[in-house]
């Protein structure tokens, strides 16, 4: 909406509204994040900051949603990606919580598909 965004731009200025932008298009990718971090951080290999901020980039790249065309995430991008920023054990969580997003969209669409079905 074109007076949102005037008035955004009026009390943040340019540049802090395009950071505001960029904070609102990351915030799901930094959610999951966020579960890598919860899942790591009792291990041997706790997540870093820099391989957090990392890790959004890779998500990003890899188009990663949760709410909209969720099956549109390109995880061969994102692992590719995230790869050289992590420990073995690192990357294995991630993987973890990549087939865990995979199944729970599947899942999804197959509940979508069997509605459609009775109708």
């Amino acid at each position: 909406d074109a007076q949102l965004r005037e008035a955004q731009t009026a009390l943040l200025g340019e540049e802090g509204y395009a950071r505001l932008q960029e904070f609102e298009a990351t915030t799901e990718s930094r959610g999951f994040v966020g579960d890598l971090v919860g899942n790591l951080a009792l291990t041997a290999h706790p997540l870093t900051a820099e391989q957090g901020k990392g890790l959004v980039a890779a998500l990003q790249a890899g188009n990663f949603t949760v709410r909209i065309e969720p099956e549109k995430t390109d995880w061969n991008t994102i692992l590719a990606r995230a790869r050289p920023l992590l420990a073995a054990r690192q990357f294995e969580e991630l993987q973890a919580l990549a087939t865990a997003h995979k199944l729970k969209v599947t899942r999804n669409e197959v509940s979508r598909l069997l509605q459609g079905a009775k109708r």
